[in-house]
Order: structure tokens, then sequence, then C-alpha cells
């Protein structure tokens, strides 16, 4: 059976969001353990914490994803930016320590000037830096981008520059987003273009990096390099093709979590709905 479910809020205490997972119907989530938008970080409360780890357990909800803020860019030249980015990286493994997450995903950044070479290298150096110094188990996902502006990990052999250079093999995976790789070229509007990416993907990064999958339906067209996402099955995609993907077998043993829009109430159980449907045919 697939873990589905959303990326939720932290808004009204972390201990909220496992009960708001099984509301909505979810078996697995998706959440920021802090600001996405700023560098600053609330401590964690223990009870909060530890009431939260509980009803994760007690509802079967791993694994589980903390997504890192917007703000660090590991791909950037600017030595400021940089270091508090990777700071920030660290600060999110001891995080993902104390409220035991399963996956930490990140996006690798946006190069400015220089090679792509070296902005590789700076992202590589940084997962390396906080898998040694950060206190936790949970395994980093690189997420593949659409190659909106100076992105990097766009393309599978640009995931698999990152990959191929992190010192410990066992604690890196891959997040793929369904809209950033349409958004970046790869088809996935009927099942056998799904099939076809996922074995391309296979071939060359290996899908025993592969540990979830962002479920989301595009705004944008194919090729496009812009990164919108729409609700399940009504936008560039469509029906036909998330269908194949939540079907994919290739894929089916790792959790997907959807970032759908979020305008009106009810919108997130009109998606998991769709979702489910699917599952069902």
């Amino acid at each position: 059976m697939v873990k589905l479910g959303f990326h939720l809020s932290i808004s009204k205490g972390f201990a909220a969001v496992p009960e708001k997972a099984v509301e909505l119907g979810c078996t697995t989530f998706q959440i920021f353990s802090r600001n996405p938008r700023g560098w600053e970080s609330a401590p964690l409360k223990e009870d909060d914490v530890a009431d939260f780890i509980k009803k994760v357990d007690q509802y079967e909800l791993h694994p589980f994803l903390i997504h890192m803020p917007y703000l660090p860019n590991f791909a950037s030249e600017d030595k400021s930016l940089y270091k508090r980015s990777v700071q920030s990286l660290i600060e999110e493994c001891d995080r993902a320590a104390k409220l035991k997450a399963d996956y930490i995903n990140i996006h690798m950044g946006r190069k400015i000037t220089k090679s792509i070479d070296s902005a590789f290298q700076r992202v590589e150096n940084a997962v390396n830096t906080a898998l040694e110094k950060g206190s936790s188990s949970a395994m980093i996902l690189l997420e593949n981008t659409a190659g909106q502006g100076t992105e990097v990990g766009v393309t599978f052999e640009e995931i698999k520059r990152v990959t191929d250079n992190i010192n410990y093999k066992k604690r890196v995976g891959v997040c793929l987003d369904t809209a950033h790789l349409f958004g970046a070229g790869y088809d996935l509007r009927n099942k056998k273009a799904v099939e076809e990416t996922i074995k391309t993907f296979d071939k060359i990064v290996g899908l025993k990096y592969l540990k979830a999958i962002h479920y989301n339906d595009s705004n944008s067209k194919l090729n496009s390099h812009v990164d919108r996402h729409q609700h399940i099955g009504k936008g560039e995609i469509g029906a036909e093709g998330m269908n194949a993907i939540i079907n994919c077998k290739l894929i089916d043993h790792v959790p997907f979590i959807m970032e759908t829009p979020m305008k009106n109430p009810g919108e997130d159980l009109e998606n998991i709905k769709t979702a489910k449907s699917y599952l069902k045919q």
C-alpha cells in the first residue's frame, strides 16, 4: 500500500500534526520544523515533541519528512550566505534527531556566476559537513528542481554528480518532485512516459537512492523550467499521468507527499480523495 500524505502546518504545535494527518486520511506527512522564510528557530518544547513522537508512532505515520526552510542556498558563492546555509542544515539535523524524523528534504540551491562544477562541490561539501557534524540519523534527501533561473539539481545527471561525492552513502537519498520533473522536461503524462522516466532515473542515479516522491501536478508546461504546482489531475501532467505515477510499481515503496495549492477549505480533502481513487483502479 502506497504511503500518502501532505505537507502539514506546525502552527498549532507539533503534537497537532499527527492528529491532522489522520483527520485527512494520511499515512505519512511532511513538515517544516521552523519558520520556512526565516533563519532563526524557536527551541523545541519537550512536552510538545514527546507528544508528537508518541502520536506518530501510535498512528504509524513513519516515514515522515522534514523540509528545510527556503533561505539556505548550498550552491551559493557568497561566503557568508553559504556558511549560514551549512549551519542551518546542521541545526536541522539536530532538530530532526529530537523529532525522530526519517528524512530531511533539501533544495540544493542556485549558482550565480561561477562554474557549475564549483556549485556542485559546494553542495557536496554542505551535505558532507552536516552529516558529519549533525546529531541526527535522518537521511538527507536531495530534491530535483524545475531549472528555474540558476537552480542546480535539474537533471538526473546533476543529481548523480552529488550522490557520487557524498562520503556517507547510506545517509543520502533523493526526493523526486513530479511537478519539477515535468518542468525540467521529463514527460509524465501517461504510463509509458512515467515508466521511461523512472527507468532513466534508475539507470543514471539508481532507485536505491529514491526515498520519497513529492506528488504534485504541474501548472506549467513540459520543459518550461517553471515551478508551479497544481491540484492532482487538474494540471499539465493530468489525470492519466498522475494515475500512472502513483500506480508505478517501481516507486510504490516510498512515501508520496502532496504539496498542492491550499487557497480554499477542503482542497486538501479533494486532492487526497482523487489520489486514493487512482489507487483503487
